[in-house]
């Protein structure tokens, strides 16, 4: 006989995004069930635990708001007690080809556009487009978040919904944006794995505006705030599975029923949800004959993105004894999209994300690159 549950939601992996959509959803009255195949919280970024110290591969940070939401506050709501700070340094950017180039980028939108002007002067008038533009993508698609009907969108955030179909390419040819002031802006590309020829432009707003913003640095790690967020999920009455991996989703009348787990256990839900990539759900937990068509052929045909390698250095040293202040520094051997572009392919003089922490007294280097490996 076999075993059934019914729920509103069901929640395939624990990673960040795929807890706070749990949690939230049990905030709001439902019955919620998260299912994870491994042991622990953090997806993607989940920790590894070597000796004393908890390392993750975490490159960006969490941050300090989104689309409105501070991540404080949101922690204080929650009961969460989790100590950290906001960085004040965006990033730090250094070109190294040709003349070498050093960009310390203080964090605040507003700050952030007044230090470009100031290290491009040039810039300012075209560059004060764009950034109306940045405003309002951001805007727009909180709006679309908060449930505002594509048509009032469309009314009050006209300039959003145009930019839809333009790449960050193009949006700065039109604004005619200078070469020198795109280096500095375009640096941030690298961490979402698309040149800007590539790159949708209300992508790049929405995560351009966000880590700028502010990055909230937990003392503890990333994971400290997933385990904060697990907690309260929990005490809210939803339901969790670890170590258990969904082998299908169910699916009825081309709609998400459910799902099948490795023992066996069948759970019904109003509705699934999961971050893993399409290109997995759509192969491997959705079967064939179920799938729609038009979405296996979109899927099917999908690139998929940027591939991460970190390598986590412990330091004998502080980081004032090496000049290091920024807590994440750029490294790019080049300003031209199409060589950034190659060496992601090639895996040759990578491009490097670095992160700067503090593990139990220990300063901790993290180095990250991004390749691009072969594709549909």
């Amino acid at each position: 006989m076999k075993k059934e549950n019914k729920y509103d939601l069901i929640v395939i992996g624990a990673g960040s995004g795929s807890l706070s959509a749990a949690l939230h959803n049990v905030m709001d009255g439902k019955k919620v069930l998260l299912v994870e195949k491994s042991n622990q919280v953090g997806g993607y970024n989940s920790v590894v635990h070597l000796g004393r110290f908890s390392l993750n591969s975490d490159f960006r940070g969490i941050p300090a708001e989104f689309l409105g939401v501070n991540m404080q506050d949101e922690l204080k709501n929650i009961g969460a007690d989790v100590v950290g700070t906001v960085s004040d340094v965006a990033f730090r950017l250094i070109v190294t080809d040709g003349i070498k180039r050093d960009y310390l980028m203080p964090a605040g939108y507003e700050a952030f556009k007044a230090k470009l002007y100031e290290l491009c002067p040039e810039a300012e008038e075209s560059a004060e487009r764009f950034f109306a533009l940045v405003d309002e993508t951001v805007k727009g698609l909180k709006a679309l978040v908060n449930g505002a009907p594509f048509s009032k969108i469309k009314k009050e955030y006209p300039d959003y919904v145009r930019s839809l179909s333009y790449t960050l390419e193009e949006v700065e040819e039109y604004y005619d944006i200078p070469v020198r002031a795109r280096e500095i802006t375009n640096g941030y590309w690298l961490y979402l794995g698309l040149p800007p020829h590539k790159l949708d432009f209300s992508t790049y707003a929405t995560y351009f505006y966000t880590y700028v913003s502010g990055v909230f640095k937990p003392d503890l790690g990333r994971a400290d705030v997933d385990r904060a967020y697990l907690k309260a999920f929990k005490e809210r009455g939803g339901v969790d599975l670890f170590n258990t991996e969904v082998k299908k989703i169910t699916v009825k009348n081309g709609s998400a029923v459910g799902v099948v787990t490795d023992d066996g256990y069948e759970n019904h839900s109003t509705y699934v949800l999961t971050e893993l990539p399409d290109v997995y759900v759509y192969n491997s937990l959705i079967p064939a004959e179920k799938a729609d068509k038009e979405t296996m052929s979109i899927v099917n045909t999908e690139k998929h993105g940027a591939n991460v390698f970190t390598l986590t250095l412990g330091l004998n040293c502080s980081f004032a004894d090496l000049g290091l202040k920024a807590g994440a520094i750029v490294i790019l051997p080049s300003s031209d999209n199409a060589v950034l572009e190659r060496n992601m392919k090639e895996l040759s003089i990578p491009s490097l994300i670095c992160d700067l922490s503090v593990e139990n007294g220990l300063s901790i280097i993290k180095l990250t690159s991004l390749y691009l490996g072969d594709t549909l």
